[in-house]
């Protein structure tokens, strides 16, 4: 067997933050003639806003609020755009989406409030900030919370932008279409596996505004290429009831915080084609079908542990969910309370996971939500547990203790809001597993296991992260 995608390799979690950079936008289709137009994507959408104007505005946000009478006022406004494309075989299809749209948080009398919109003007935002202050103040005082407010950071401001060569904006749809169509040949070549092509473009122009004197400006840029779900004929067509296997989950490769230069060369297509090797490499083996309920040793290769970890131990770190604020919508932390666990051995004394949001790292930006710059901070050292990700607001309702074990300040640029219109939660974009120190591979795993199962090339995971139960369905199990 071979190990398929590095341990280093795997983003954390296929939902996540980045996953939803598409949620919330109006999309249409492109007409045929669109996607073999020689214009610029750019073209297809309405000319960019000034970024001047959005600063300008997320300070008259800002400013009301705090004339209204909040003590701390944040805003995130945001101009998003979207194109998708891809390609099954001689079919071709491409959407494109656009958004404007901010979210605001208030601190009124030792309680929060909220405020969203689209298309702010200046009036808009102005009474949206107004109304938000007026609903906090109409609030019983048993919603009053005597913790301090927010953690204070040094105020931040200026531009950044993901780096990038070639923006994909600027590229046409008939180069785009083009480029999805070599990579599917790239799969085509490899006899017995099927899929379609995608390709999601998602960049933004992104301002954060807060009443303690940051402003900053980002433009961000995220590449997503993808496997759909798609079929394999194995060597040995007895080897399946149907006589074909099938991988049923999209999968993300080669995704970063880049421009259309990650596509030159044959980089991207050889990573393609070496994932659809290896699906009908593993179609070809018998797999575990009613394995006797009991408790095994498992093996899992580079895809298969990101996916695990990323819907276990990451998710279980947000100290939104640490703190049950997210107990009745996305779940609780197996890992409360947290001070039980801080420093203290949560897996194997082999692991250790980094969180970056650096480029070119998918979700890679300057700044988080809140205006706190990112770095890269390790959760998991040597198997203990040394970091959260935290908003401001969280980490200033974390015991005085548990902030001293952190040793550094728990906030390392990890407050994202997948929808402006959202309020920031504790997260990752990308994380990274360490290699192990002897170079081990899955195979020499799988030679040290006297019985067990190896679990390979990804799986399906649902978890309740309270309870630290779930449910995993493999794309490839084996004995």
């Amino acid at each position: 067997m071979s190990c398929g995608p590095t341990r280093r390799q795997f983003v954390g979690t296929a939902s996540g933050v980045l996953a939803g950079v598409a949620l919330g936008l109006p999309m249409r289709s492109l007409s045929a003639t669109e996607l073999r137009s020689r214009r610029p994507v750019a073209a297809f959408f309405s000319g960019r806003r000034d970024p001047a104007q959005l600063k300008q505005l997320a300070q008259t946000a800002i400013d009301a609020a705090t004339a209204a009478g909040a003590t701390f006022a944040d805003v995130r406004l945001v101009e998003r755009r979207l194109f998708k494309m891809g390609v099954y075989f001689t079919d071709v299809f491409g959407q494109m989406g656009f958004d404007y749209s901010y979210g605001l948080r208030v601190y009124v009398d030792g309680k929060w409030g909220t405020g969203y919109g689209v298309d702010p003007t200046t009036e808009s935002i102005a009474q949206a900030a107004r109304a938000a202050v007026a609903q906090v103040k109409t609030l019983p005082g048993s919603y009053s919370n005597d913790r301090p407010a927010i953690a204070p950071v040094p105020a931040a401001t200026g531009d950044w932008a993901t780096p990038r060569t070639i923006d994909p904006f600027t590229v046409s749809p008939e180069d785009h279409v083009a480029m999805a169509a070599a990579l599917g040949n790239a799969v085509g070549r490899v006899r017995g596996a099927y899929s379609s092509v995608n390709f999601d473009w998602h960049s933004e122009t992104r301002v954060v505004a807060t009443s303690d004197g940051t402003l900053v400006t980002q433009a961000l840029l995220q590449a997503m290429p993808s496997l759909q779900p798609g079929q394999v004929y194995p060597r040995d067509p007895t080897a399946f009831r149907d006589g074909f296997s099938r991988w049923d989950v999209g999968m993300v490769l080669g995704a970063a915080s880049a421009g259309f230069e990650i596509t030159e060369g044959e980089a991207l297509q050889e990573e393609f084609k070496v994932f659809a090797e290896e699906r009908v490499r593993l179609a070809s083996y018998p797999t575990v079908t009613n394995y006797p309920v009991s408790r095994y040793d498992a093996v899992l290769d580079g895809l298969s542990a990101g996916i695990m970890l990323g819907g276990t131990l990451i998710s279980a770190l947000s100290v939104d969910r640490l703190l049950g604020h997210m107990r009745h919508r996305e779940g609780d932390s197996f890992l409360r309370p947290i001070h039980e666990h801080l420093t203290q051995p949560v897996c194997s004394s082999l692991v250790t996971i980094t969180a970056d949001r650096t480029a070119p790292h998918l979700g890679a930006a300057r700044w988080d939500d809140e205006g706190v710059p990112t770095r890269a901070v390790p959760v998991v050292t040597k198997g203990n547990l040394t970091g959260v990700f935290a908003t401001r607001p969280t980490v200033a309702q974390l015991p005085t203790a548990v902030q001293d074990a952190l040793r550094t300040t728990p906030l390392s640029g990890s407050a994202i809001a997948p929808l402006p219109t959202r309020m920031p939660t504790g997260s990752a974009s990308s994380v990274q597993l360490a290699p192990s120190a002897d170079g081990g591979s899955v195979e020499s795993m799988v030679a040290d296991m006297e019985r067990g199962i190896a679990i390979l090339g990804g799986m399906q995971l649902s978890m309740e992260p309270g309870l630290g139960h779930g449910l995993v369905i493999p794309q490839n199990c084996f004995e």
